[in-house]
């Protein structure tokens, strides 16, 4: 448990320019960003899901029809004693920043791709959501419990 915290707080340290790189012991980090539009047919409701509090979410009315998402991640690896290319560094592609879109009734719940494993995470630090004006959004912060073996 004190690990994962570690982890974690090095990770936000360093990605929200909080600590030195040194001191957050990053060993790799792969930064990229993606637009997605999700259609919308009848919901009125939609839900986001992210590790990032409601206040760094910018939420922007008026594109009817569709919510669009502009997300700004990065693949990090950070604690890792062992040489880079056995811990996994590699490129993120933008395609890895797509939120899960579930639909359920009226309402549809977009789900960020954040994860982390022991050395490795996939985290949002930036995202801007548009929403037509008629649409309740409703934001939901996932905890660091919640990101933990999740790929």
């Amino acid at each position: 448990m004190v690990l994962r915290a570690t982890f974690l707080a090095a990770l936000a340290l360093a990605g929200y320019g909080f600590a030195q790189v040194a001191h957050a012991q990053i060993e790799f980090e792969s930064k990229q960003s993606y637009r997605q539009a999700i259609p919308l047919t009848s919901e009125t409701k939609v839900i986001i899901e992210s590790t990032l509090p409601e206040a760094a979410i910018v939420v922007q009315r008026g594109i009817a029809g569709q919510v669009v998402l502009d997300i700004a991640g990065q693949f990090v690896i950070a604690g890792y004693h062992g040489p880079r290319e056995s811990a996994g560094a590699r490129a993120l592609s933008p395609g890895e920043l797509a939120f899960r879109v579930s639909r359920n009734g009226d309402t549809v719940a977009l789900s960020s791709p954040e994860w982390w494993f022991i050395h490795h995470a996939l985290q949002i630090g930036h995202l801007t959501v548009t929403v037509p004006d008629s649409i309740a959004l409703t934001i939901r912060r996932l905890s660091s419990d919640e990101l933990e073996n999740r790929r």
